[in-house]
């Protein structure tokens, strides 16, 4: 399901509350596909990542998507920053690469 909700996307955003559901699932594979949906959904779904970032389980997950979002997720970026900082060196470089896609700013870099 959540790799055709992706492939539809900016026309999924109304399963965003399903695919942040999924992010949840047992099953890793699941949540990775979830997270990918979430990315392809687009600037709609920005709100509830950021929302998602609090979840230590998924949140290195939750950071790919917002990269993938890229430039619309700047409303991310304290957040994405903050992870820079994580203990889990996957969300680090995560948050790297997120932040890159985004488009950091040197003013943001300055917070």
């Amino acid at each position: 399901m959540a790799e055709a909700l992706g492939n539809s996307g900016p026309k999924a955003s109304a399963a965003i509350p399903d695919l942040i559901d999924l992010l949840k699932d047992k099953d890793e594979g699941v949540r990775s596909k979830a997270a990918d949906a979430l990315g392809a959904v687009g600037a709609a779904a920005v709100t509830e990542l950021i929302a998602a970032l609090k979840d230590d389980g998924t949140r290195s997950l939750v950071l790919g998507a917002l990269g993938q979002v890229g430039a619309p997720a700047k409303a991310a970026m304290p957040q994405v920053l903050e992870a820079l900082k994580d203990a889990n060196k996957d969300v680090r470089v995560k948050a790297a690469w997120a932040l890159g896609r985004i488009g950091v700013t040197p003013e943001a870099l300055d917070r």
